[in-house]
């Protein structure tokens, strides 16, 4: 009887089949690399991939490290209150020669303290459940509109003692209509982004159940293989007012075997230093702030985002550090 609970709950935990075939819309592995990255991109309601101009570009479109014109680092904790969840990141880009930029991000995710019960619900071992997520992107401009960018990801999970990595790819598109192009932009032009990214192309894990088993002497246990949804994000952002200081965004996005969903977030200006932001993420109110203060060259910006769970759980509180050289 132990034997089977405990084989329940992995396939529970590491088979999605059954859940996508019954709702279309649940149980897809990755999916806290689908939660949305950096307090400022989470605080626009994930509106983001036309943006893309900062270093958590890196999540959203690789292509957007390339606006980059100084290296750029930055940190994010994310606090879940439920479940002892957590999550956060480093990202760091550089800028190279001939408009190119170069990027880096460890993403970090987890789950402690998932007690193991058997069949009459005694309590047995303590697991938890870890996720580090590696990128190395590059992205180059051609021309004055057009910016392509790719990335290569690493992904490493761990979960009951079962561990499973997988290498994959990501792409990107950024165009933005330069004013010092041979023939300027109009002014409508000047003030609009686009934007487009696929991810997870050719992301697959494969978990042999045997390394939880056979240490414990309860048989051989069983391999499952589970491949990453491919994501797809297209959007536009426009900047507003007479010194731009009000960006507004809109995102599409599908994710394989799920409905498609739409975000729209805003970003203002209120001050050299202070911006405000809100948006809707899937119908998911989020709203968030910054404060971007100088010390020499250096640019500091510290960021928050509330983003409210769409389950019905407490919502998450984002907190992002980024400094520009």
């Amino acid at each position: 009887m132990r034997r089977q609970a405990i084989q329940a709950a992995l396939w529970l935990t590491l088979s999605s089949a059954t859940a996508v075939a019954a709702t279309g819309d649940a149980g897809q592995i990755g999916a806290t690399l689908r939660l949305g990255q950096g307090a400022r991109a989470l605080g626009m309601g994930q509106a983001f991939v036309s943006v893309a101009d900062d270093e958590s570009a890196l999540f959203y479109n690789p292509a957007g490290i390339a606006q980059l014109v100084r290296p750029e680092v930055g940190f994010a904790w994310r606090v879940m209150p439920d479940l002892d969840r957590r999550q956060g990141y480093f990202n760091l880009a550089v800028p190279l020669r001939e408009q190119a930029s170069l990027g880096v991000s460890w993403i970090h995710s987890g789950v402690g303290d998932i007690v193991e019960r058997n069949s009459q619900g005694a309590a047995g071992e303590t697991h938890s459940f870890a996720e580090n997520f590696f990128t190395l992107a590059f992205a180059k401009q051609f021309g004055r509109v057009v910016i392509v960018g790719g990335s290569i990801h690493y992904v490493q999970q761990n979960l009951f003692d079962v561990a499973a990595g997988s290498v994959g790819l990501s792409a990107g598109l950024h165009a933005r209509f330069d004013r010092e192009a041979r023939r300027p932009y109009s002014q409508f032009l000047q003030r609009l982004t686009l934007g487009a990214s696929v991810q997870h192309i050719g992301m697959s894990l494969r978990f042999d159940s045997g390394e939880y088993y056979e240490p414990r002497g309860l048989g051989s246990g069983s391999i499952t293989s589970e491949s990453f949804p491919i994501v797809v994000r297209a959007g536009m952002a426009y900047r507003l007012l007479s010194k731009k200081q009000l960006l507004v965004s809109v995102d599409g996005s599908w994710v394989q075997d799920q409905h498609a969903r739409l975000y729209a977030g805003a970003e203002w200006k209120l001050h050299s230093i202070l911006l405000v932001r809100a948006g809707m993420a899937d119908l998911q109110p989020a709203f968030g702030f910054g404060l971007a203060p100088t010390w020499g060259r250096r640019v500091i910006r510290l960021d928050y985002a509330f983003v409210a769970s769409p389950t019905g759980l407490d919502p998450d509180h984002v907190l992002s550090l980024g400094v520009t050289f």
